[in-house]
């Protein structure tokens, strides 16, 4: 909080005038946002505008040398949203060495709202489905005047203070994609940004999420629609779809979200969909969801009713409490929690207002006609696909590490078992309130295990466990793109401090820790020319 006060102090009234005025648009407040930068004269605009080139990371100017510990790696960590943000936390609290880079200009992730379109993120009427306290780190709660369902600006801000609060902001480096990240010979990585820079590092960790490449259902690009079609990945503002009659394909927790907020524009808003779901307001009964639900998300709980049991059970209880047959549900073909239930606000409200219709999925496009599975038709002005995302890491070579149909090959989703300076952060959907503190987590594990505390089993082991944890998902939950990467939220997390412990006592046994290069500086191509150049001239 004081370095990010200082650090607005530092630019004046002409910075902070410039600062409310960006965050205004990114709360759709144009007219605030233009009165503000009226109130500051145009030369220092122009100045202000001047700086803010100057000072950007990732205009191919190069970054500072990072800076070696004895002993410790140097790490390079691809993204800058929870699960990269979790790691570097966790990094700094053990004195180890890194660099973080995303190609976004904002940390973050997916809640840096980007009006450009050229990421995902969240979208302008965003509140968030996690209850206020389980989206927070453990040493660092979110202020208690948040809301129960705290809005998209205010989880980012928090995010923004925790780097802040740790002084971590000078190791982001936003506004730089990694192009790519590749293990050389001698065990080092060279990664190489947008701006043609290559550097070199000891390690490297992916945390660049799971929302990058959009999936569309297989009759996208064979219809003649006459109207927008776009992902949810693109959906930033409602108003733009006023008095139109818009289709949503897919009911997961954004396909939902969206419906409901872009209702109070459209004329009439329908939602396509292949299955019924189970539906999870944020109140029920007047107590928050997470309160009502108790401890039946906890790893105890699930542990008392094994395999089928534990789904059987909130299946029961939900047909017990009203079923939601009455909006016009399906009923679903699956046990509840075998497939992630869909949170969402207002939803049952707004299908009860006549605004939302369901919808059976599609099964042709023409002009601006769309024929449904049961043959009866409807007229949509307007297309919003909301079917998910394939799991994609386009800075590594397809045959050193490719994930398909969303299966994750990782020992405990976070180490590749024949490459030791290589983990992975945010690889997973899971049943949980939100999903920081289990990155939290992870990169705890993660840090413990670059530091030398911590040792892995050896591949054959980790091999062994992948092949029984990808058994145990097949058993347990549906088997759709989606799912495949599916997990118990509290489940994994005891597992993994288990697992931690467990490497502990690895070291201590003799085991060695990671195989890895450690204690070089990381200096640029671009850095070691500039010295070159400078050692020639003198």
């Amino acid at each position: 909080m004081v370095a990010n006060l200082r650090r607005r102090l530092e630019a004046g009234v002409t910075g902070i005038v410039t600062d409310c005025a960006a965050y205004n648009r990114t709360l759709g407040d144009d007219r605030t946002a233009e009165f503000l930068l009226g109130q500051i004269g145009p030369e220092q605009r122009r100045t202000t505008k001047m700086e803010a080139t100057e000072t950007k990371v990732g205009a191919g100017s190069g970054i500072a040398p990072l800076k070696g510990s004895k002993g410790l790696p140097s790490i390079c960590i691809i993204g800058a949203g929870v699960g990269g943000i979790s790691m570097a936390g966790a990094l700094k609290k053990k004195g180890i060495p890194f660099d973080c880079f995303d190609k976004r200009e904002k940390i973050g992730g997916i809640w840096a709202f980007d009006e450009k379109l050229e990421n995902t993120s969240v979208w302008h009427g965003l509140n968030m489905n996690t209850p206020s306290g389980w989206y927070q780190y453990s040493d660092f709660p979110m202020p208690e005047n948040y809301p129960d369902f705290p809005q998209w600006h205010q989880v980012q801000a928090y995010l923004e203070s925790y780097v802040d609060h740790l002084d971590m902001r000078g190791s982001f480096h936003l506004g730089n994609e990694v192009s790519e990240a590749k293990r050389l010979d001698d065990g080092k990585w060279r990664v190489v940004l947008g701006s043609g820079e290559t550097r070199y590092y000891d390690a490297v960790i992916v945390a660049n999420g799971h929302h990058n490449t959009p999936n569309f259902p297989d009759y996208a690009d064979k219809i003649d629609f006459d109207g927008p079609a776009i992902h949810s990945q693109h959906y930033r503002y409602r108003h733009e779809y006023r008095d139109k009659n818009v289709m949503i394909v897919g009911i997961g927790n954004s396909g939902a979200q969206i419906a409901v907020d872009v209702s109070f524009d459209t004329k009439q808003t329908y939602i396509s969909l292949r299955r019924g779901v189970y539906l999870l307001p944020h109140y029920m009964f007047g107590m928050r969801v997470d309160k009502f639900l108790g401890p039946t998300l906890s790893w105890w709980f699930k542990k008392m009713l094994p395999g089928k049991l534990y789904a059987l059970y909130f299946t029961g209880v939900y047909h017990l409490l009203g079923n939601h047959r009455g909006i016009g549900m399906p009923k679903p073909d699956h046990l509840m929690m075998t497939c992630l239930p869909t949170v969402t606000e207002s939803l049952a409200n707004r299908i009860g207002d006549g605004k939302i219709k369901l919808v059976p999925e599609v099964k042709s496009i023409e002009g601006n006609t769309v024929t449904l599975a049961d043959d009866s038709t409807i007229e949509v002005d307007a297309i919003i696909y909301s079917t998910g995302y394939h799991t994609t890491l386009p800075f590594f070579e397809k045959d050193f590490f490719e994930v398909r149909e969303n299966k994750i090959p990782l020992f405990k989703r976070l180490f590749k078992p024949d490459t030791p300076n290589l983990a992975f952060v945010g690889m997973f959907q899971a049943i949980r309130w939100g999903f920081l503190d289990v990155m939290e987590t992870q990169a705890k594990l993660i840090a413990s295990y670059f530091a030398g505390e911590y040792s892995l089993p050896d591949e054959d082991a980790m091999e062994a466990d992948i092949e029984a944890e990808r058994k145990q998902v097949e058993r347990e939950f549906m088997h759709t793109l989606r799912n495949n990467y599916y997990l118990h939220g509290d489940t994994y997390i005891r597992e993994l401090r288990k697992e931690q412990k467990r490497g502990e006592r690895r070291i201590k046994s003799g085991d060695k820790p990671g195989d890895f290069p450690v204690g070089d500086d990381v200096i640029s191509t671009q850095q070691a020319n500039e010295h070159r150049l400078v050692t020639a001239a003198e």
